[in-house]
């Protein structure tokens, strides 16, 4: 495993919300059990009360999350593309390592998303082959082999997907389909959250995506439900999803400027 893959793992959970808000309250903490309370310990409890409250409240999480993931539409009808799209590829979006456990339930909940998206796709363009792609970072399952042997549960052809099991990231899944997708258009199948980044790291190889997000977070309310007026994991869960791609599309940006 690459000692630069290995960094990022490690540093970029460093900035999430939740970890800002913990090392935020353990300085309090220390600055409380001093001889001498300083005043800083209001402003570090203060820092940790907002940082929490912007990241679990969706009234403030839709803000840079629906910036993200309002960059592409999503593809409503796809037969444009007949006879113009011939593959599908859907990026894996994490799974579990448990053989006890059927296929789809080893898949995480971005990743069944991404994968039904594609699979609709692909029964919308016939003649279409699905590649579905990701390797494994620390478990012995690998994404494609697990996102394949769910689709072929959910009735597609053995001939008609094919699988990428070697990727650890998304640069390393677009360097590894170069080969196969050239530079013909296809369809790039991934979180509404994690397209941004998915599409720079794709274009900047050469290759020619058609963006196609799935697993939305921001979606149309025509009502408030009284449970959108308190404090939501899930939100906070998206916030650090969002911290976790804004960190990526920068660094895709800054190699940019540093080709090899």
């Amino acid at each position: 495993m690459e000692y630069l893959f290995l960094v990022k793992k490690v540093l970029t959970p460093l900035f999430y919300p939740l970890t800002v808000v913990v090392v935020l309250l353990i300085v309090t903490l220390f600055l409380l059990m001093r001889r001498k309370p300083s005043r800083a310990a209001r402003w570090t409890l203060v820092a940790a009360l907002l940082i929490l409250i912007v990241a679990s409240y969706g009234f403030f999480a839709r803000g840079p999350i629906g910036y993200l993931e309002g960059q592409y539409p999503a593809v409503a009808d796809p037969s444009p593309y007949i006879g113009k799209v011939r593959y599908i590829v859907v990026l894996g979006g994490g799974a579990n390592d448990d053989p006890s456990l059927p296929p789809g339930s080893r898949l995480s909940r971005e990743a069944l998303g991404r994968l039904f998206e594609g699979i609709r796709l692909h029964r919308s363009l016939p003649g279409s082959r699905l590649i579905v792609s990701g390797g494994a970072y620390f478990d012995e399952a690998k994404e494609g082999d697990i996102m394949a042997q769910t689709a072929l549960h959910m009735g597609v052809q053995n001939q008609d997907l094919i699988r990428e099991t070697r990727s650890l990231d998304t640069e390393d899944q677009a360097r590894l389909l170069k080969p196969i997708l050239g530079g013909e258009p296809f369809f790039l199948v991934t979180s509404a959250l994690h397209m941004p980044r998915s599409v720079l790291a794709f274009r900047m190889v050469g290759l020619n995506p058609v963006p196609a997000p799935a697993d939305h977070v921001i979606k149309l309310k025509k009502r408030y439900h009284p449970r959108d007026y308190f404090p939501d994991p899930y939100y906070l869960l998206n916030a650090e999803r969002a911290v976790h791609e804004s960190l990526g599309i920068l660094w895709l940006k800054v190699k940019g400027l540093f080709p090899r």
